[in-house]
C-alpha cells in the first residue's frame, strides 16, 4: 500500500528497488530501448551534446557527435560492464573501465 511504502522506505530514507511495475504498466518504452538498433536506426545521425567525464573527477567540457557514436563509445561499452565483478587486479569503479560521458 502507499502508507507502507511512505512509513518504510520514504519516511525512513531507506533505498529501494521497484521492479517490473513499468512492465507491468505495459509501458512501451522499455521495448523499443531494450535493443539500441532502433535509437540507433532512427537518430543516429542527430547532434547530441555529450559531457565527457565527471563534474568533480576529470571533467573534460563538453562536445557535440552523433547519437549512435555516444553509444558506440560510451553507452555500449558500459552495458558490458554492468554487473560484471571485475577480476582482483582491476579498480571495482566501472569509470575505470570505461569512457564517462552523459547527455545533456
Amino acid at each position: 500500500s502507499c502508507a507502507s511504502f511512505f512509513s518504510v522506505h520514504l519516511k525512513t530514507a531507506t533505498p529501494v528497488v521497484i521492479q517490473g511495475h513499468l512492465a507491468a504498466e505495459g509501458w512501451g518504452a522499455l521495448e523499443y530501448f531494450s535493443d539500441l538498433s532502433s535509437l540507433r536506426a532512427e537518430h543516429g545521425t542527430r547532434l547530441v551534446p555529450i559531457n565527457l567525464g565527471t563534474p568533480l573527477v576529470g571533467y573534460g567540457g563538453v562536445v557535440h557527435c552523433p547519437l549512435q557514436s555516444f553509444l558506440d563509445e560510451f553507452i555500449l561499452p558500459s552495458n558490458a560492464t554492468h554487473g560484471r565483478i571485475p577480476p582482483p587486479d582491476r579498480a571495482a569503479d566501472e569509470e575505470a573501465h570505461c569512457a564517462v560521458g552523459y547527455m545533456s
